[in-house]
């Protein structure tokens, strides 16, 4: 169960004893944490019409850029038991807006210094521009 519950409010402490009362005898886990906002969908869609551009330009496949940019700008240590440790890429999709659009700005700017791409900016991509996009990019991976 997810549950919204909003400090400070008597009806939303209400509800939540009520939801705590009407579980099953049994034991139960509880997390709380603070509600932030996900990554927007059109944070996501520019995110992956970068991925594109820098596609076109390298040669690259989406799948293959994003695996790589998550390992280099959002990436975790695992630790083994027995000894040794992986850094891993970590998923995008947990990051808040903030977070996300940090790691968008750390993307846009390795394009640059990497390759010299120049990202548009959100408010410069309109519709005729994501199809060109989308289109050169398929036909790039076609062949």
């Amino acid at each position: 169960m997810i549950l919204l519950y909003t400090s400070g409010s008597l009806e939303s402490h209400k509800n939540l004893g009520k939801k705590l009362s009407e579980l099953k005898p049994g034991d139960y886990v509880l997390t709380i944490k603070k509600n932030r906002a996900v990554r927007s969908l059109s944070q996501n869609k520019y995110y992956h019409c970068i991925l594109k551009i820098v596609g076109i330009e390298t040669g690259h496949t989406h799948d293959e850029l994003h695996e790589a940019l998550k390992l280099k700008f959002n990436a975790s240590v695992i630790f083994f038991p027995k000894g040794g440790s992986q850094i891993v890429g970590k998923s995008t999709s947990d990051l808040d807006t903030k977070e996300f659009t940090s790691y968008i700005n750390q993307v846009k700017n390795w394009a640059m210094h990497e390759f010299g791409i120049v990202i548009p900016e959100l408010k410069d991509l309109d519709y005729m521009r994501w199809i060109a996009i989308e289109n050169t990019y398929a036909e790039n991976q076609q062949g």
